[in-house]
């Protein structure tokens, strides 16, 4: 049996005969193993779709295992699909970037261990940029707080102050 990862747009793909594959008799037991290929490779052409389309721009090309049947076909029997898991400069636009990541990666009916992990991931980086946001919050009102006492000019925002917006967020990778 051959295994091989290859780009979406190999013409060659999924189902496909390999060269020299003519028409053959199948045993009954090749016949169920073909059955059972044909099944994995639709679900896992569907559960890579759903990720694809639930992460839109964030998500890249899905790339696919294939496994040969005793046919001579070539058949997904796993796949993958890259998301930009990467923090935004602002932290609202982290928490909205994070709300579509965790939605790709839990779009398929049957999320897989590493999809599970990504969604959890992107639920702790999106709980840092609302900690974020709120101390930024914070910080204005204690800020806009000291500038409008009457008689008072605009106060010049302190040192703790500074060093608090000048936080970078956590970055995560994914293997």
């Amino acid at each position: 049996m051959e295994v091989r990862q290859t780009d979406p747009s190999d013409p060659s793909r999924s189902a496909r005969p390999l060269p020299g594959a003519g028409k053959q008799t199948l045993t009954p037991a090749q016949q169920r193993e073909v059955e059972k290929l044909q099944e994995t490779d639709r679900h896992v052409h569907m559960h890579e779709q759903a990720h694809m389309a639930a992460g839109g721009g964030l998500a890249g090309a899905a790339t696919y295992t294939y496994r040969t049947g005793p046919d001579g076909k070539r058949y997904a029997v796993g796949g993958e699909v890259s998301i930009d898991v990467s923090p935004e400069k602002d932290p609202q636009r982290t928490i909205a970037k994070m709300q579509r990541v965790e939605a790709a990666a839990l779009a398929p009916s049957d999320p897989s261990p590493q999809d599970m992990a990504v969604a959890r991931n992107a639920e702790r980086t999106k709980a840092a940029a609302n900690q974020e946001l709120r101390q930024q919050e914070q910080e204005k009102k204690t800020g806009s707080a000291q500038s409008t006492a009457p008689g008072q000019p605009p106060a010049e925002p302190q040192a703790g102050q500074q060093k608090a917006a000048a936080k970078s967020r956590p970055v995560s990778s994914y293997a």
